[in-house]
């Protein structure tokens, strides 16, 4: 996966999980208290500028009362379109034909 997939991934997961936090009609200081992550972990993870670990993802859904998998975005169509991914999958297929 590219560098620019990889963004858009922290990108959509940073949507999700504002768009969650915001049903729940709580700041981002609120939901760090919850989770016991910094706020700025939060705001950053939000802006996309951050990736958040999977231990992350799990303490801020369970902070939420959501289901983790609510909060992990559909990336199908960007992995498709992504021209390293043809690359890597070839190289891949290579290999495990053993060439």
């Amino acid at each position: 996966m590219t560098v620019l997939a990889s963004f858009e991934v922290n990108k959509r997961f940073g949507g999700l999980l504002r768009r969650a936090r915001e049903r729940q009609g709580i700041s981002q200081l609120q939901l760090s208290r919850r989770s016991a992550l910094g706020r700025t972990t939060i705001a950053n993870i939000e802006l996309g500028a951050q990736s958040a670990t999977l231990h992350q993802v799990v303490l801020l859904a369970a902070s939420l009362g959501v289901d983790p998998r609510s909060l992990v975005p559909d990336m199908s169509e960007v992995i498709k379109s992504d021209p390293d991914n043809d690359r890597m999958m070839q190289h891949r297929d290579k290999i495990l034909r053993g060439r």
